[in-house]
């Protein structure tokens, strides 16, 4: 049987609160979600995390992935699970992953990696924590650069400099 799950338009709106402090949670974890509000992150005492893809201290927000190849910064091609702060994708570092490239790797099956590299991350974060060790953390560096969704004129680009720089 599934866990009993809920679907709201946006986590920050009351009766969306009310029902995750209905439940309790120890931890809360969130993938793809907007800013989160103060009365959300605060309804977990173990911890609120995120996962991200992308490395945070040079592309937060919105396809990271995409912006760093659009760079032609492969290095910044991975996954991040941070805490959440009230600031986007601003919280302490967790675990980061880069994300597994293979020859002829095509662009469209990055998204598919990313969720497994979180799924990895997940994993080990939840063992972590049923086993009372506390989870690693460790300050930003760098705030990084804010990205918006990015442009589809723009997309097409970022397929070819990765056909052509992504590692063969």
């Amino acid at each position: 049987m599934l866990a009993p799950w809920h679907e709201f338009e946006n986590l920050n709106v009351e009766n969306s609160v009310l029902q995750l402090q209905k439940y309790a949670p120890d931890v809360l974890l969130v993938f793809g979600t907007g800013k989160l509000q103060p009365d959300v992150i605060k309804i977990a005492p173990t911890a609120c995390l995120n996962l991200h893809g992308g490395n945070p201290e040079f592309y937060r927000g919105l396809d990271s992935h995409l912006w760093a190849i659009y760079q032609e910064d492969f290095v910044n091609l991975m996954s991040t699970l941070h805490h959440v702060d009230e600031k986007i994708d601003s919280g302490n570092i967790v675990f980061q992953s880069p994300i597994p490239l293979t020859p002829r790797y095509p662009l469209y099956q990055l998204r598919s990696r990313n969720t497994q590299v979180c799924l990895e991350m997940t994993l080990r974060a939840l063992k972590m924590l049923s086993t009372g060790e506390p989870l690693p953390a460790h300050k930003q560096q760098y705030r990084g650069k804010y990205y918006s969704f990015m442009p589809s004129t723009l997309k097409e680009e970022c397929v070819q400099k990765f056909e052509r720089l992504a590692p063969a």
